[in-house]
């Protein structure tokens, strides 16, 4: 048996090990992906809501879909909740995501792919997520669950006057996705815990020297 840790020291090992990382978790999952359909990325951006129940730093987003060409290139934008449409723009980025295969159809392979989106502090409220993707992408669907129905970005005063954000006509309204990260949970300050760590060392040292 290892010998014990001295008192003194006790309290700063309780102290240092509050400061571990923290492990990332699902934060938000819009439901499981359908085999159905789901509407193409190569078009326009396609946005679906989420919701986070408290504050978080989220770095993952992971969703189904299928594609035709490897390798599929995604774009994601994170945006704020502006009456329930997407308003001001928080982050994006684009990347290649790392592929789980899920099976095939006649003329496509389905995936559920993950996407780093680095680290995003946001508070507890609801977002959106935009993705747009390479040719011969889509986003997989998901039965209604009651959030906001999926919109598309029309941005080409060409084709339609009225550009902007409109709900796609789809047989499922939602599509399958999920969001990663780690809560924030409330803290005292590194430079605090240590700071009470030395005083209680002091403290032990001050006992001992009365004691001998």
């Amino acid at each position: 048996m290892p010998p014990a840790l001295p008192r003194r020291y006790a309290y700063l090992a309780l102290l240092l090990s509050s400061l571990q990382p923290a492990t990332a978790m699902l934060l938000y999952d819009n439901g499981p992906e359908s085999a159905a359909g789901g509407i193409r990325l190569d078009e326009t951006v396609v946005a679906q809501d989420f919701r986070l129940a408290a504050a978080a730093l989220i770095d993952t987003v992971t969703f189904a879909g299928t594609e035709r060409f490897v390798p599929s290139d995604f774009a994601w934008r994170i945006y704020a909740d502006n009456s329930s449409k997407p308003g001001a723009l928080l982050l994006e980025g684009s990347g290649t995501a790392v592929r789980t295969f899920l099976g095939t159809t006649a003329t496509t392979t389905r995936y559920r792919y993950t996407l780093d989106i680095g680290a995003l502090m946001l508070a507890a409220g609801d977002y959106w997520l935009g993705l747009s993707g390479s040719i011969g992408t889509t986003w997989s669907g998901t039965p209604d669950n009651g959030s906001s129905q999926t919109l598309l970005l029309d941005d080409d005063p060409f084709t339609d006057p009225f550009v902007g954000w409109k709900p796609a006509l789809l047989v499922h309204p939602e599509q399958s996705f999920q969001i990663l990260g780690t809560l924030q949970i409330d803290t005292p300050p590194t430079a605090a815990l240590l700071g009470s760590a030395a005083l209680a060392l002091a403290a032990a040292r001050r006992r001992t020297a009365r004691r001998s």
